[in-house]
């Protein structure tokens, strides 16, 4: 997308809310949140912030163009290849209050949207604290998931509790890591159909879910790998 058809996109936004209101989506958030969003599949949308400006957005497929404007905190994006029918869209998002949210867009042949997130508070001491910036909490999101991977923190917990996931695969909860302010789990799933099974991370997102990362996303029967999982820790951990 070249940078010329963008300037033109953003000021054919700027024409159509002028001449017409923009359906408009406020959202109430925490400073960690999973949310979702209904966005146009053919027109541009807006992303704010209330009270805040976005820093940092990050599109986990190809499937949206984003462009940031910095001076102002706020996202336009469209769907780069429109088509009906199309699974949710994944978009991180991080703003400069130390807020990192993690949205689900549903795309609709509708009129641009806006979405606007409302955060219920300013960010706490808490957060401030261990991760002092977005680039910081991303780097312990991180740190998290490697030391999982290696499988030899010496943090972890042994758990190996079978769960409940699909008919078709079979799961367990092989380890835990806990620290002030997340939590990390390493799964083992397994496929137990006759065919292929394919995975993708937004099938793990959940409330208070912050990374996922599915080490092969197609199993044949009988296959398993590695699913992590960092979460927010909640209240009684």
């Amino acid at each position: 997308m070249s940078k010329q058809r963008m300037n033109l996109l953003l000021i054919w936004l700027l024409i159509v809310s002028a001449s017409r209101a923009l359906a408009e989506q406020t959202i109430s958030v925490g400073d960690i949140a999973q949310l979702s969003a209904t966005i146009s599949l053919r027109e541009p949308n807006i992303l704010a912030i209330q009270g805040r400006k976005l820093v940092e957005l990050k599109g986990w497929s190809d499937e949206l163009q984003l462009q940031l404007d910095q001076v102002n905190g706020r996202a336009t994006f469209f769907v780069a290849t429109p088509k009906p029918d199309m699974r949710p869209i994944t978009l991180q998002v991080n703003d400069d209050g130390g807020g990192t949210y993690v949205l689900h867009l549903t795309a609709k042949d509708i009129p641009g949207e806006v979405i606007v997130l409302k955060p219920k508070h300013r960010a706490s001491a808490k957060t401030k604290g261990r991760v002092a910036s977005t680039h910081a909490y991303q780097r312990a999101i991180k740190n998290m998931m490697l030391a999982m991977a290696k499988d030899d923190d010496p943090q972890s917990v042994v758990v190996n509790k079978e769960l409940v996931l699909w008919r078709e695969a079979r799961l367990y909860l092989h380890k835990k890591t806990i620290d002030d302010e997340m939590v990390g789990e390493r799964y083992i799933l397994t496929n137990v159909t006759a065919t292929d099974m394919g995975l993708a991370e937004q099938e793990f997102y959940r409330s208070g879910v912050m990374a996922v990362a599915v080490g092969k996303h197609t199993l044949t029967p009988g296959e398993s790998t590695a699913v992590y999982i960092v979460r927010a820790r909640k209240d009684h951990e």
